[in-house]
């Protein structure tokens, strides 16, 4: 009996989402065209930052962990196919001062 008090309202009025977000008070400016102007990238698209993080001293930049890394990346890119791209944490400096830690920025379609 209360499993159908609760399901039946919710089946009845399931939630509706929408992506056509809009800021109040700046004259029905789109949010999304908003943020594609000023961060330089598709609001329609997901993104997910992946952290690396290793307890040794310069740990990140040694040999086997940079090919480890490499490597779970590549991994990552051929087992998803909504992946646009990857970023490699070497190649853009996105390690810490300590190199102990690093992060890769994965784009969805």
């Amino acid at each position: 009996m209360i499993v159908a008090a609760i399901l039946i309202p919710l089946a009845t009025n399931a939630p509706k989402f929408d992506n056509d977000i809009k800021m109040t008070g700046l004259e029905s400016l789109d949010t999304n065209k908003k943020i594609e102007k000023h961060f330089n990238q598709d609001s329609e698209k997901a993104q997910i930052r992946v952290v690396f993080k290793t307890t040794k001293d310069d740990g990140i930049v040694q040999p086997n962990i940079t090919e480890d890394i490499k490597k779970t990346l590549e991994d990552i890119k051929k087992d998803d196919k909504h992946i646009d791209k990857i970023s490699d944490p070497y190649e853009n400096k996105q390690i810490s001062k300590d190199k102990t830690t690093a992060f890769a920025d994965i784009t969805y379609d």
